[in-house]
């Protein structure tokens, strides 16, 4: 038989070894949780790491000025480049250099593409949370170019919202959480805001570009409005949205790889003096962002 002092000795041995596992499995476990128990949605960039993405923005509108059809058509393309500055307290730092822009409009009045040639190799500061809000975006609004009939723009709106919204917890398939964006934009002629509404649902798992990658799809539903002069007149454009979207995130690495959404958006434009302008407008939009390369 043991002698007292030599079962505690066994029984002292014992719970530490014990500890030692539970420790040892609780340090394996991994940063992005279970997919079965419950996955952990988090952007973690590594300290000089660069991801380089390809945006599209196409739309159709259609108007009815007094009784006739008007069509406007326009296709925008950014490929740009956020290279990892590390953390800034708890949120992600990194600068994003602009690698090319094209952007063409047509109207009945003919073709407009704006001189894009100073936006290469520009570049602005940008922080983002862990779970993909854009805290703060810096010298974006610098980085401007001149529309043909409405004055200069910049490139920040499009950064306003372009990273979806991760969910605070863990979530399983099936699992939604919601998110609200607000995008304002202005030129020399006017002003919009444009607020979505978004309801997220973890959809499944896919395997792009080599990554596991969450599944997600999107209802958005929306507002827009906006401010502007032409020929002299104030117009009011007021519209509703609604679209969808699938987007996939790489779990393990915490990079967002691909979204590919549409929608439409239906209102009015008509002139802010109360003279009886009132233009049915619908706009049919496809927007794309994917990850091209990885550094």
């Amino acid at each position: 038989m043991l002698h007292a002092t030599a079962r505690r000795v066994v029984l002292f041995t014992v719970a530490v070894a014990l500890s030692t596992l539970v420790i040892a499995g609780c340090a394996k476990k991994p940063l992005w949780g279970d997919p079965d128990t419950g996955l952990i949605l988090t952007y973690r960039m590594h300290e000089n790491q660069a991801l380089t993405y390809r945006y599209t923005n196409d739309f159709v509108q259609t108007m009815d000025v007094m009784g006739q059809s008007m069509k406007i058509t326009g296709d925008e393309l950014h490929v740009f480049t956020a290279a990892s500055m590390g953390m800034k307290t708890d949120n992600l730092a990194f600068t994003v250099t602009m690698d090319s822009m094209s952007m063409n409009i047509a109207t009945p009045q003919g073709n407009m593409a704006p001189d894009l040639s100073a936006i290469p190799g520009k570049s602005f500061k940008m922080v983002l949370t862990p779970l993909g809000e854009e805290m703060e975006i810096t010298g974006a609004g610098a980085i401007v170019y001149e529309m043909a009939g409405q004055g200069k723009r910049s490139i920040e709106s499009t950064f306003l919202a372009l990273f979806p919204d991760l969910p605070a917890g863990p979530v399983t398939v099936g699992d939604s959480w919601t998110t609200t964006d607000s995008i304002p934009e202005s030129s020399d002629d006017g002003e919009m805001l444009i607020v979505l509404n978004n309801t997220h649902t973890l959809d499944g798992y896919e395997t792009m570009l080599g990554m596991a990658c969450a599944k997600i799809t999107t209802k958005i539903t929306g507002t827009m409005f906006g401010k502007g002069k032409q020929g002299g007149m104030e117009l009011i454009s007021e519209a509703t949205i609604e679209g969808s979207e699938i987007w996939y995130f790489a779990y393990e690495k915490g990079i967002f790889v691909e979204s590919i959404s549409g929608g439409t958006a239906v209102g009015t434009i008509r002139d802010a003096g109360g003279q009886g302008l009132n233009i049915p407008m619908t706009r049919e939009y496809k927007m794309a962002l994917t990850l091209a390369k990885m550094q």
